[in-house]
């Protein structure tokens, strides 16, 4: 596979959270004006119109890598982004001071970086943001209307 250019590509929400696989294939599908019928012919047969329908309202959300890099023939895009995708990871351009960040931490000799991850644990635990509970998260979905 090769590497992508993520400098394209915004994968998040308004909450800066990843989207998932369906809204990301529904996005591609609706910016390129194409039918689930058209992805499933452009992928050479190799995903079906009512597949691609099943991962768009989230009927399949275990989609094999298979199905993802035929899903990716049939929109066109790029391989990685799909996978990422499905991952539930982000695909939006590093920031300069993560690129910095990163840059400084390979540098660090492997003691050093050992320093660094407990450091940054401790950061996160100390003022990361409180996940919702399932059924808090129930309490607040709303039915997607298409």
């Amino acid at each position: 596979m090769l590497v992508s250019d993520y400098g394209s590509v915004f994968n998040v929400d308004t909450k800066g959270k990843p989207r998932t696989l369906a809204d990301h294939v529904r996005a591609l599908r609706n910016e390129k004006n194409l039918s689930r019928g058209d992805v499933a012919r452009r992928s050479g047969g190799q995903i079906s119109e009512a597949y691609v329908w099943r991962i768009e309202n989230e009927r399949n959300k275990n989609v094999s890598p298979k199905m993802l890099r035929a899903l990716a023939r049939g929109l066109q895009a790029n391989e990685d982004e799909m996978f990422a995708v499905a991952r539930g990871q982000s695909l939006r351009a590093p920031s300069a001071v993560e690129t910095q960040l990163l840059t400084m931490f390979r540098q660090l000799p492997e003691e050093r970086r050992d320093d660094v991850m407990r450091f940054i644990r401790a950061l996160h635990q100390a003022h990361a943001v409180k996940e919702e509970s399932a059924s808090e998260k129930k309490k607040h979905k709303f039915r997607r209307v298409s």
